[in-house]
Formats: structure tokens, sequence, C-alpha cells
């Protein structure tokens, strides 16, 4: 196998990506995109440690975006700095829109389409704990599809999406027809380099054909939208977590409490789980104004 093609898309006055390809035209695209939110180093690494040692391919050819927004990249930001929009939320995109539709755009043309399966390599950043995990559209031919993806990466977790929200870049391959997949890794203030080399191992294992490393546990299903699918703070103050990503939790159980530090008389407030299932999010960061999304849940896959 030959080494990695390297290309750059769009123009003067739109974004500009580079893209790394390899293998044999003929042969199934697999894409993998990492640093669709700037501040995630885990996918962007993950993402360039393809590029730097190539994995073995059996059976299909590979296209990289190391970093798919550079401007949020460039800032260190979740949302681009240009426009200050997300672009995990702009897909399809618009080719005349703002910077970020027109990013968005970019990526959906010009990297995703004709492609046949699409894995997104994201973490938890600074504010949330995730296990690690891959999730996948659950339904129908496509879904079976990325389920089996998900499931030779061999990682702790696989998340069964019924239905993906809009505005992704997995519900624009779902649209394309391309087997949408992601990665979440636990995140925080540095990238884990040893979660990277088990994504990085998983990877490897599906792209060239072998067993999946140990480690595939549990599969869960949720509609995994946190943007909607959360539970929220109902108190403002200081948020003290009882568990960790990845636990299993009960109905009606403990998760945590919420302080409050100008009134230290005042009782905590306890935060209860409101379905029995695993941590599939958990809030990090302590400060949580009321309405902040705390944690969010998978329940067993049936």
């Amino acid at each position: 196998m030959t080494g990695f093609q390297r290309r750059t898309i769009g123009g003067p006055g739109a974004p500009t990506l580079t893209v790394h390809e390899v293998g044999d035209a003929d042969l199934p695209l697999v894409v993998v995109l990492g640093g669709v939110h700037g501040d995630e180093p885990e996918g962007m690494l993950v993402a360039r440690s393809l590029v730097a040692r190539p994995p073995t391919l059996r059976g299909v050819r590979l296209r990289v975006v190391t970093v798919a927004n550079p401007s949020a990249y460039d800032a260190g930001t979740r949302v681009s700095a240009i426009d200050q929009a997300n672009l995990a939320r702009s897909f399809p995109g618009d080719g005349r829109g703002s910077w970020t539709e027109r990013l968005a755009h970019l990526l959906t043309t010009e990297v995703l389409a004709g492609a046949d399966v699409l894995i997104d390599v994201h973490s938890a950043g600074l504010h949330f704990a995730m296990p690690l995990l891959a999730g996948a559209l659950s339904t129908g031919p496509l879904g079976a599809r990325a389920l089996d993806v998900g499931r030779a990466l061999g990682l702790p977790f696989l998340w069964h999406h019924p239905e993906i929200a809009p505005g992704r870049t997995l519900s624009a391959a779902e649209t394309l027809g391309v087997a949408p997949i992601y990665i979440e890794m636990p995140g925080g203030p540095t990238a884990d380099m040893e979660i990277v080399g088990r994504v990085r191992r998983g990877l490897d294992a599906y792209l060239g054909g072998s067993s999946a490393p140990a480690g595939l546990t549990r599969e869960v299903e949720g509609s995994g939208d946190l943007d909607q699918e959360v539970l929220r703070s109902h108190a403002d103050g200081l948020f003290l977590p009882g568990v960790r990503a990845g636990d299993l939790v009960g109905a009606g159980t403990s998760i945590g409490q919420i302080l409050d530090p100008l009134e230290p008389s005042a009782a905590p407030v306890d935060v209860t789980a409101p379905v029995s299932g695993h941590i599939m999010m958990l809030r990090r960061t302590a400060r949580v104004p009321l309405g902040t999304a705390l944690a969010s849940f998978g329940v067993p896959a049936a």
C-alpha cells in the first residue's frame, strides 16, 4: 500500500481543508474525521496517528481529515472563532451561508459524499466526562451496518440511537446513505494518550479486518441527543457527583448533590437518576447555573 495522498479542498473566500486519502479507488470508502470541535484534541490525535502511521487496510480505502474545523482548532474552542457557530450542529450546511455553514457544506459534498462509512471522533471536552464509547444509528439496513462497525471497534460501550438528531455529521451521512458512527473519549483538561491508543487499536482492527481488541462489554440505547435528552440542574450552585461516567444506576437513586456556597445553611439538593441505566455523560465542572446539563443515560439495549 502506498502512502496517503494529500489534497486541499475549498477555495478563496471560503473554508479550506486538508484531506488525506489512501487505498484503491474501487474499494468501499471509510471516512475518519477529527477536530469537528476545536477543544477536543483526542480526536485530532487519533486522526493524525492514522496519517502518520498508516494502518493496514483490507477491503477498504481510507479518507482522513485530521482537523475538520481549523477556526475552532486555532482558538481552542468548541465553536468557530469566525462566527461562533457549532459545526456539529450545522450539517448538511449551505454553500452560500455563514462560514460554518459553508464548512459543513464542504465536508458534506467533498468528504462524506460517496463514502460507505463515517467515523467521527470526539471527546467529552473540559466540562463533561463520558465513558469510552462508539455510538451508531441502530435502525434499518444502514443502522445494522453502523452497529457492525461499532462492534468491530471493540470499545467498552456501544450506544444505539434509533434516530440521529438533525445538524450532525451523522445526520448528513445518513441522508447520503453512509453508515454513521462516532466515537467519544472521556475528555478532560489534557489528552489521555492511553485512551487515544486504545481507539487507534480499535480502528486498526476494523480497517484491517482483524478481531477487535477485548473490551466491548455493554450495549445501551437512547437518543444520544445531548442538547435535549439530558438531566438538567434544577438548582444553582456547585455539583458534586457521587458516581462516575459509565456507572450503572437505578431510577430514583442519587447521582450527586448541588450545594449553594452563598447560603451555607441551605440543605443540599439531591440529584436523582430519572431512569435505570448507564451514565453516558456526566458534568465534570462543579459550577452549575440553573438548567445546566448534568447527565445523560443509556438503558440496556434490547
